[in-house]
């Protein structure tokens, strides 16, 4: 079997949130998509779905930053625009303080060569159930940042969760 015909799309991405860049990244950018649905069930058959209904997709974005950087601390803390010991004003709306992430493959990786090139998520913003944890030792600083896309309306009158190029 020759693997000359095979089509991989691996290699590394940078991050910029609301434009500004992330800095270095450790280990892979993470797309999570999530179906939503109702089940069917009938008494006849107990538990076990029959069906079901589709609901909709989420979407969220996992990545591990390495430095300490100031759009580090505000995307974790968005709604206190980067001051980590306050908790913000509470009843605000996650989505006006959400930012547009954009990935990027690195030049001269397949990901470059066979996309996606880039891949824009209008509308992210730090997940609010996620627990971000935060070594303070002399080991070196990863912090896992966990982005829930919040969806725009398309054309079509779908919700669209993020453009590939």
């Amino acid at each position: 079997m020759s693997f000359n015909s095979v089509t991989l799309a691996h290699g590394a991405y940078t991050a910029t949130w609301g434009g500004t860049d992330m800095g270095l990244l450790e280990g892979p950018v993470r797309h999570i998509g999530q179906i939503h649905g109702t089940f069917i069930r009938a008494e006849k058959y107990g538990d076990v779905p029959v069906g079901a209904v589709y609901r909709g997709t989420s979407a969220f974005v996992q990545i591990t930053v390495k430095e300490w950087k100031a759009v580090t601390k505000s995307a974790m803390n968005p709604q206190s625009t980067s001051d980590l010991g306050l908790s913000g004003y509470i009843g605000r709306d996650a989505y006006d303080f959400a930012q547009a992430l954009v990935l990027t493959a690195v030049t001269g990786t397949k990901a470059a060569t066979n996309g996606p090139v880039t891949r824009t998520y209008a509308k992210a913003c730090y997940e609010p159930e996620f627990s971000v944890e935060t070594l303070m030792a002399n080991d070196e600083r990863n912090i896992p940042l966990v982005f829930r896309i919040y969806p725009e309306s398309a054309p079509s009158g779908q919700l669209r969760h993020f453009t590939d190029t």
